[in-house]
């Protein structure tokens, strides 16, 4: 049997019910792949019309499948496709996309776009030959598959930068191109629009998307031909104003080809308009002449067709009509309103276009009526996630909105809240049986949309509370219930105004815990998650507080019926506002939130996984709550741990980084390691090896913990655990391609170790020593180092010093590193910027100067070091002062926050930022004015030009301002050891006041410094004369004189801080 026949019957088998049979036929395919001559065959079945359709679909994806993995670029180079089936490939798959079946195009289509994007046109140059006689051809098949196989193979230039090379073959193609698709194009709009003629629709929507493909970077100059463009233009105008073919209207938009092409050129346009807003003056000639052609000549034209599609639209609501074409449509609009040769066009009709277009879309329509019905799951997908995943006409809608306040200021705010309330009065004012509950719809979205700057303007902030009782809480009984769930959303979003009748919030706050046992669905998730602002307020609570076992019933009832991480976050919420009485009832909360997180991973679905990682922070934050009621904690712990243990897993990796953090809270706050805690520590260790190398950030906190409180276990006889944390630093310091930023993490977890172990760990100091020093020294370019690297390197020498001055300097002298080791480390100095790197230094060096004898090398040195150890020390005091000063603010804001309530409460007004240029004199917060002839400039595209000026800077040879730093390799290559007085800062996600917990902490650095040059002079008392001058020792005589003072001080510390301690214990156990 011939390799066709076999592959045949092989590809037959593959598709057969029998389980081992279909694998025998799968296995019997893998082996072929690397067999000459097979991906041949497989392109002739496929494209044979006389074989079984299945076969030869069976056929598309295996050899799809090979052209990905095993194509030209493709990652395994040994497995990579021979040249003779590559080049039959190319010079045969055009021909077999156009005879092969129309179930089978869509995989050659792909195969088509993936070895263009590696081969064309370089490597392939027949395709646009082949592509250009086709698209030549009167012939519908060739034409479709001509314009099929270069609209993929054009994709590869969209996103190619300007200048690069690979960018070049584009002009040319465009030269030979635009003219042929002109042709093409104009003999496609002179075809009957109907739908027998439905590849008319999608040929033309491919030559659009051919266009929209060469418009970006630098444009091909024939587009910026001011005829040919307006040959463009003129055919996406007739595109747009056409109508849908009357046999088709009652095709799914979504799925309509004709719809497809409306979107597809009302897309193109919006692009060209947004180009004129991404200007920038590094951009290429021929995309700044595109973008003024467009705003010269045909921005205007754009917003009055657009305008007249969208109006009449509004004159006929009931048609059918593509939502993603009618986003399309009004998001020129919110383009326009920051262009001052736009806007002052379009504002006399603004506040019209508000009420024609804008409202009727926010309103409730026959679509949602039904979702609401028939499938509330969904439902709330789209309103909850709008903003996340569901991108549709009514989220641009309310961007429009936001867009003309935010740039074209207060005189749109309040044109808008006026149509507001006319909506809402008008609705108050008519018979029930006239009133229209879908209007008022629109208008609480609006309202809720512009939440934010309603609560900080007057006169609005003050007329909120008489708003809410006119127009939102009478809808909280509403017979409606999505006008009912519309108004507890709505409540919620003004949960923090200032009600001067507490009784307001009390009436809307009982009912929306009423609702939360609604008929609908919909009704009782809007309630369950309105808890979440509803708690944030002292009033809230007070309210609360007497139902919580049952609210949290029921909401745990709500997430049984959906996967909202919203509703999830509400009990976090509850579990910070109600610490205290909490306790009682965290044991069964934490088991029915375990059992809830256990359900959801196994859903695997986005909303789901979303959920399942809102329950690990609601863990963390009860774990937190119960840190001073032991008892509970320890019961915690036991349900909790099943819950890590099940996500410690590559299969489970998305929550390694919240599982991380729990675990911390949980090894750190008992100080104490439990025997069930150590069960997932070879986990963890485990995990690292596997998958998670690139997360040892997030290990470094609880392994610390491991490492800190449980230092017995740790080090205990037949244990691991040490050689897993020494494996781990071997690994990412030994591998001098480890990138910089996840090596300084292993380094941690060895300082820990000798400062928690000191003396019981002899046996690693050689190879601990051995791996720093030799990333140190290695001044090969694939090392990757960093400045931060560097210091944490260079404390591992120092932590080994105070750990055992003896065996170090042993270490360095044997292997004769001591010149270059401390010769790198006094020229980095100032890059010990911290409290911990200067003292784990002063600690260090003063150990030296403890050794008896005294090495050669230190008394040599003797004066270098006492200077630069004194340095260190004067630093440090510095920062001890500044540090108890702001400890000192802080307990003062502390006091006064504890006067004023015993309970913290949020404010979320964070949804804009407030720049001191948004608040007048009396300190109102007021919308900046731009007049309307000027443009408004977005922030982003400020910060983007911002940012490639400077990248110009300095590839141009410029230094950042107050960078001194010449030469230092910060990424890879050599240390530069060059003296460096750089003041760069350093550490910038780190803590700079050494608030993080380490064994030095209890080490009075100054005692430890004054005992040293003690012990040293004692040894070598001939040099005291040579080493200090004056002024130094009369430096050390007061520090002297300093230490029992500081005794005092921290032994008055150490009082109230248990005074304090014990006064918390008495309180919790009173409550």
């Amino acid at each position: 049997m011939d390799l066709t026949q076999s592959t045949i019957q092989i590809l037959d088998q593959s598709l057969s019910i029998d389980t081992p049979v279909r694998q025998n036929a799968e296995n019997n395919l893998e082996k072929l792949k690397t067999t000459e001559g097979f991906s041949q065959v497989l392109l002739r079945i496929i494209a044979s019309n006389e074989l079984n359709i299945g076969v030869r679909q069976a056929g598309a994806v295996f050899l799809k499948n090979m052209t990905v993995v095993r194509w030209r670029g493709a990652l395994d180079a040994e497995t990579r496709m021979c040249d003779a089936d590559a080049a039959f490939i190319k010079e045969h798959i055009l021909e077999a996309l156009v005879h092969t079946h129309k179930l089978i195009k869509s995989q050659i289509v792909y195969m088509i776009e993936i070895i263009a994007s590696r081969d064309f046109p370089e490597n392939w140059e027949s395709l646009f030959s082949n592509c250009v006689k086709y698209i030549s051809s009167n012939n519908i098949d060739l034409l479709m598959a001509g314009l099929s196989a270069l609209k993929v193979a054009m994709k590869k230039f969209q996103y190619i930068p300007a200048g690069e090379t690979r960018r070049k073959p584009l002009f040319t193609i465009c030269d030979v191109l635009f003219p042929l698709l002109h042709q093409v194009f104009a003999q496609l709009a002179a075809a009957p629009a109907n739908a027998a003629n439905d590849n008319v629709a999608i040929m033309q929507r491919k030559i659009c998307k051919i266009f929209h493909y060469t418009v970006n970077f630098d444009v091909p100059r024939i587009v910026v031909d001011p005829a040919v463009l307006a040959i463009w233009m003129d055919h996406f105008f007739r595109i747009i104003r056409m109508p849908i073919p009357e046999d088709t209207v009652d095709q799914e938009p979504s799925k309509n080809s004709w719809w497809l092409l409306k979107k597809c050129a009302s897309r193109i346009l919006n692009s060209l308009l947004m180009k004129q807003g991404q200007l920038r003056k590094s951009d290429y000639e021929t995309k700044r002449m595109l973008a003024d052609l467009f705003m010269t000549h045909y921005s205007l034209k754009t917003m009055e067709i657009f305008h007249q599609v969208l109006t009449e639209r509004s004159q006929r609501p009931d048609e059918p009509f593509s939502d993603r074409y009618l986003l399309n449509l009004v998001e020129y609009f919110t383009t326009s309103i920051a262009y001052g040769r736009l806007y002052p066009v379009f504002k006399p009709a603004s506040m019209q276009f508000v009420r024609q277009i804008v409202m009727p879309i926010l309103c409730f329509n026959e679509n949602d009526a039904e979702l609401y019905e028939d499938d509330p799951h969904e439902y709330l997908r789209q309103q909850m996630d709008s903003f996340k995943e569901y991108y549709s006409s009514r989220v641009e809608c309310i961007n429009f909105l936001m867009s003309l306040v935010e740039k074209r200021g207060r005189e749109n705010l309040d044109s808008i809240i006026a149509i507001c309330m006319e909506i809402l009065n008008r609705y108050n004012s008519l018979p029930v049986n006239q009133r229209n509950p879908k209007e008022k719809y629109a208008a609480f979205s609006v309202i809720a949309a512009l939440s934010t700057y309603l609560k900080k303007m007057d006169p609005y902030r003050g007329m909120l509370e008489q708003t809410m009782v006119t127009h939102v809480i009478p809808e909280l009984v509403n017979p409606l219930g999505y006008l009912r769930a519309h108004a507890v959303w709505i409540f919620s979003e003004f949960y923090n105004i200032t009600f001067q009748n507490r009784n307001n919030f009390t009436t809307a706050l009982r009912a929306i815990v009423d609702l939360m046992m609604d008929r609908d669905l919909i009704v009782r998730v809007r309630s369950g998650m309105a808890i979440c602002n509803l708690v944030r307020t002292k009033q809230g609570i007070e309210e609360l507080r007497p139902v919580l076992p049952q609210l949290l019933d029921k909401i745990f009832e709500l997430i049984g019926e959906i996967d909202s991480d919203d509703l999830i976050t509400s009990l976090t919420t509850i579990v910070r506002r109600y610490k205290t009485e909490i306790a009682p009832l965290a044991v069964n909360f934490t088991k029915r939130l375990a059992d809830t997180f256990f359900r959801l991973i196994e859903s695997e679905n986005d909303s789901s996984m979303m959920a399942a990682s809102e329950c690990l922070v609601t863990f963390r934050t009860l774990i937190a709550a119960m840190v001073d009621v032991p008892s509970v904690f320890i019961q915690l712990e036991q349900i909790i741990v099943p819950v890590l243990f099940k996500i410690i897993d590559p299969n489970s990796i998305m929550f390694f980084e919240e599982a991380m953090r729990i675990l911390t809270f949980m090894t750190f706050y008992p100080k104490v390691i439990s025997p069930t805690l150590w069960q997932l520590f070879p986990k963890i260790i485990e995990l690292f090896h596997d998958s998670a190398m690139d997360m040892i950030d997030s290990m470094v906190n609880p392994l610390d913990n491991y490492i800190s409180y449980g230092t017995e276990q740790f080090l205990a006889p037949g244990t691991p655990y040490l050689g897993m944390i020494t494996g781990i630093y071997e690994k990412m310091i030994g591998d001098h391609r480890t990138p910089a930023y996840e090596s300084q993490e292993a380094c941690k977890l060895i300082e820990s170790i000798l400062q928690r172990c000191r003396g019981r760990v002899d046996s690693i100091i050689p190879p601990v020593l051995q791996l720093a020093v030799s990333r140190l020294l290695n001044k090969s370019k694939e090392n990757e180092v960093s400045k931060e690297l560097i210091v944490y390197l260079l404390e591992v020498v120092a932590n080994c010093l105070y750990y055992n001055p003896y065996l170090t300097v042993e270490f360095l002298a044997k292997n004769n590193v001591v010149d270059q080791i401390f010769t790198l480390w006094f020229q980095h100095i100032k890059k010990f910027q911290r409290f911990y790197d200067k003292k784990i230094t002063v600690l260090g060096l003063c150990s030296l100067l403890q050794m008896n004898p005294t090495p050669a090398f230190v008394q040599h040195g003797a004066t270098l070091l006492f200077n630069k150890i004194m340095v260190l020390m004067k630093e440090m005091l510095v920062i001890e002062k500044q540090i108890e000063k702001e400890e000192a603010e802080q307990a003062k804001l502390d006091a006064e926050d504890a006067d004023e309530d015993e309970e913290e409460y949020e404010d979320d007004d964070y949804d804009i930022g407030d720049d001191d240029d948004m608040y007048d004199d009396d300190g109102n917060f007021e919308l900046i004015k731009i007049p309307d002839d000027q443009d408004a400039d977005d922030p982003e595209e400020v910060y983007l030009e911002d940012l490639e000026n400077l990248t110009k800077h300095l590839e141009a040879g410029g230094e950042l301002e107050g960078d001194g730093d010449d030469g230092e390799a910060e990424v890879e290559g050599e240390i530069d050891i060059e003296e460096d007085d750089s003041e760069e800062e350093l550490f910038d996600n780190e803590q700079q006041g050494g608030s993080f917990e380490t064994p030095i902490d209890d080490i009075d650095e100054l005692e430890y410094m004054v005992l040293s040059f003690t012990a040293f002079f004692n040894v070598n008392p001939q040099l005291k004369a040579t080493i200090l001058d004056q002024n130094q020792e009369n430096k050390i005589k007061k520090y002297v004189e300093l230490i029992p003072i500081r005794k005092a001080k921290e032994a008055e510390i150490r009082r109230k801080e248990e005074e304090e301690e014990a006064k918390l214990k008495a309180k919790h156990h009173l409550k």
